[in-house]
């Protein structure tokens, strides 16, 4: 539903600025030059005079992150109307993902192996923007102490070779403490409604712990969803140890099916809830993001998280530090102003040096995040001297390249400080709020 009024921007500027109200513009639609258009559209309407704040909100669907400067204050082409102008670059499904893992948590059901447990990730359907947000983020969320992470996907199409091009760094398999450790495994041109499609889930999927189904429309999410359930119970009964979310847009259509039949199966994604107010104008995962910057910088968030790029990163990280906090707490039985200063548990690195466990973690984590953006090890002798210089950042988006994309005990000192995470009882609290 949605009120339409007969006015302009420039008439509800005019009316709100003498109350000093703030105004919140959003610009959603399915063309992304349209969104942008209507915000370069708007923002000659906007005078310096114009004392309330003017918050936009425009949706990004297809480009990559971080080639528009809107968000960024330190560059010079931004149409700088007005300081009290704020431009929020959304990415929609980028936001449905971090929070739904935010919500759910992967390391609750695990398979025991030797001395690790293993989490098995199966998602079904083609890679597109959703399917393809959610491998990238179970990827470097699954870089934790004492876990390994095995992802499967299962598609009609065959996006592998896509994939490769996109994220060259992002391999089938990789092993290595201090540089990252899962396993990726694509079964391509798979037929769903087939018999090979049953016979696979059975046979080299059968103890999955989390599977995501985003096949088509709704319907067929939720009847593929109980197909794949109806093969767990066939081959396992015990339904404790798996979930299963289906992709809906209308969580309404299912009010009447028995739910006793959807058990296992969640539904997730409905339009009213990834596109509801709160939600995009400051989701769960920003809002903790957000807490914990101000408990450790002087620097506004807003100054802080001034690009793309940095805000991802800091979601990614937060997201990250949640489920470490959970894990702290449940091996853990000091009393709170002990059990987070033991965070830094030290061990001894292949050279018989101290190091810390969590640290050289939380450079794996960065390591697949950074890789699943498309950024390589740079090798490259000339580019490696350009890296040294006053426009190196500009220079790695360019080439999408990064001199740390590398096993942590090839780092200089001075990078493997940058991997210390600082985790306090205040932090802690704030993201373990029951509301999250």
């Amino acid at each position: 539903k949605a009120l339409c009024i007969n006015t302009s921007l420039e008439r509800i500027i005019r009316t709100n600025n003498k109350k000093k109200k703030e105004i919140k513009v959003f610009i959603f639609g399915d063309d992304e030059n349209n969104n942008l258009d209507q915000l370069e559209g708007f923002l000659p309407q906007i005078s310096a005079e114009i004392k309330c704040k003017i918050a936009f909100y425009l949706e990004l669907i297809d480009t990559p992150s971080g080639v528009y400067d809107y968000d960024d204050s330190k560059k010079e082409s931004i149409p700088k109307v007005n300081p009290n102008i704020t431009i929020n670059l959304v990415r929609t499904e980028e936001n449905f993902v971090y929070n739904l893992l935010f919500e759910n948590n992967i390391f609750e059901r695990t398979i025991k192996k030797e001395d690790k447990k293993e989490i098995k990730i199966l998602i079904v359907g083609n890679m597109n923007n959703r399917n393809l947000e959610l491998l990238k983020a179970v990827l470097h969320l699954g870089q934790m102490p004492g876990y390994e992470i095995s992802v499967f996907v299962i598609e009609d199409k065959h996006d592998r070779a896509r994939l490769r091009q996109m994220m060259p760094e992002i391999h089938d398999n990789c092993s290595k403490i201090g540089d990252a450790v899962y396993s990726l495994h694509f079964f391509e041109d798979m037929e769903y409604a087939s018999y090979e499609f049953d016979e696979l889930i059975k046979n080299v999927i059968p103890d999955f712990t989390y599977v995501f189904v985003n096949v088509g429309d709704e319907i067929k999410n939720m009847e593929m969803a109980m197909r794949i359930q109806g093969l767990r119970y066939r081959i396992d009964n015990s339904p404790a140890n798996y979930i299963i979310h289906a992709s809906v847009s209308d969580s309404e259509k299912f009010k009447r099916w028995n739910p006793r039949l959807l058990e296992n199966i969640v539904m997730v994604g409905d339009f009213t809830s990834v596109y509801n107010y709160e939600f995009v104008t400051m989701s769960k995962i920003e809002k903790a993001s957000k807490e914990i910057h101000d408990i450790r910088n002087e620097e506004s968030w807003n100054t802080y998280c001034n690009s793309e790029y940095k805000r991802r990163s800091v979601y990614a990280r937060t997201l990250s530090t949640k489920y470490r906090i959970l894990e702290i707490d449940k091996n853990s039985n000091n009393n709170d102003n002990e059990k987070y200063a033991a965070f830094s548990t030290q061990i001894l690195d292949s050279h018989g040096a101290e190091t810390n466990i969590w640290k050289i973690y939380e450079h794996m984590r960065w390591n697949v995040y950074t890789r699943t953006l498309g950024y390589q090890f740079c090798s490259n002798q000339y580019l490696k001297s350009k890296l040294d210089g006053d426009d190196k950042k500009t220079i790695r988006q360019i080439a999408m390249v990064h001199p740390d994309l590398r096993n942590f005990e090839e780092l200089p000192h001075e990078e493997q400080v940058k991997d210390s995470i600082k985790i306090t009882k205040n932090i802690a609290e704030i993201l373990k709020k029951p509301t999250l």
